[in-house]
């Protein structure tokens, strides 16, 4: 045989029905005469610590609200036209002032890529510059000495095919 705890509830107790209050906060005539008796000790102690849960719970959702409403304020930017001059200026200021503080405080951080393409740079950059210009400046020459004389080339080649053609066609 098993043993086990059950309970059924109080008797003649109903779903959501309070024995002591009643459902506008007034207090039954059995809340009256439990509550009427004296607080002990250990009773005040709980309800002050309630009080105080309370009163921190409220401050709490004061400051919540005020910062939430700070926010909102900052977030949504002002129309330049209903700001004043000073207004304008001060928030110009602020704005670089925290910006002069990250550049300052932040570390920059370097990717791999960036910094092996600086040292890739700074060994062979100048010798690769030289080279880029040497090879730039020979095909700039070759192209300028193609156009002049290969105008006059080209046309003596032209006119050998022509001949050729030509004798070609004769002997026919």
């Amino acid at each position: 045989m098993e043993t086990y705890l059950a309970h059924h509830g109080i008797l003649k107790m109903t779903w959501g029905v309070r024995r002591w209050q009643n459902k506008d906060g007034t207090l039954t005539e059995a809340g009256k005469i439990r509550y009427g008796r004296k607080m002990t000790a250990k009773r005040k102690a709980a309800a002050r610590k309630s009080a105080q849960m309370k009163k921190k719970a409220a401050e709490a959702k004061r400051k919540e609200e005020t910062k939430s409403a700070a926010v909102e304020k900052t977030d949504k930017p002002r129309d330049v036209a209903s700001m004043t001059d000073q207004e304008i200026r001060d928030f110009l200021a602020r704005k670089d002032l925290e910006n002069r503080y990250l550049d300052a405080v932040t570390p920059k951080v370097i990717e791999k890529g960036e910094s092996a393409t600086k040292r890739f740079m700074t060994k062979f950059g100048s010798s690769l510059a030289d080279n880029l210009i040497k090879e730039a400046s020979q095909k700039i020459a070759k192209d300028i000495v193609n156009g002049v004389l290969g105008s006059s080339n080209n046309s003596s080649r032209k006119n050998k095919k022509k001949d050729k053609s030509n004798e070609e066609n004769n002997e026919d």
